[in-house]
């Protein structure tokens, strides 16, 4: 684990700090990105150029589709550099990914989430939040527990889908708020579907 932090700190918490992207020793599998959604496009190009396939961003804002001058909007242009570089990103405003079989907890969740074999995947990390307190006071685990916020480039699918073909899942447990592409969502959801129970909860129907 490095942290990457621009005023130069030689650690953050006890773990070794660069001050840019090009300073760190190797390439990491996994950059967990926090700063002001202002500065993220420009990171996950950074990111993507020096070779990190993944990235979550944590950062949330609620101007990410204003469109100031000629600039085009921070959503373009987190999609525009992670298409350039290839780095897959989930978020802005996710509360991140959790993988207790891993040991992979790069969230802000406070609580220590057993492993299970229920997947949960959502779209409002104040929800993903309560569901890890809920399932701790009841002793219930989860293969992968994960929040989709605003993302502009994995979306629900996407996340489906990989959960089909590469976790050991009992069952899917999904929250839903809306729904980009009905037809790659109806396909996945029945591809998931013919090995796992999966169960979608719709939230947002009423005023």
């Amino acid at each position: 684990v490095w942290a990457l932090n621009p005023k130069g700190y030689d650690q953050v918490f006890g773990v070794p700090c660069v001050s840019r992207v090009s300073r760190l020793p190797h390439v990491p599998d996994l950059a967990v990105i926090c700063s002001p959604v202002e500065t993220v496009p420009a990171l996950i190009d950074r990111l993507g150029r020096f070779g990190v396939r993944a990235a979550l961003v944590l950062s949330g804002g609620a101007h990410l589709d204003e469109v100031r001058g000629e600039t085009e909007s921070i959503r373009s242009r987190m999609l525009s550099a992670a298409r350039t570089s290839g780095i897959r990103v989930l978020g802005p405003e996710c509360m991140g990914l959790i993988v207790p079989g891993r040991k992979l907890n790069a969230s802000y969740a406070s609580q220590p989430v057993k492993r299970g074999r229920v997947a949960y995947l959502g779209q409002s990390g104040m929800l993903g939040n309560a569901m890890i307190d809920w399932a701790a006071g009841r002793g219930i685990g989860f293969s992968h527990l994960l929040t989709l916020g605003d993302s502009v480039d994995v979306m629900l699918p996407d996340l489906i889908d990989y959960i089909n073909q590469y976790a050991s899942t009992q069952a899917i447990l999904l929250h839903l708020e809306r729904i980009h592409d009905a037809q790659h969502f109806m396909t996945a959801l029945r591809d998931a579907s013919r090995n796992r129970l999966v169960l979608a909860i719709k939230s947002g129907r009423t005023h």
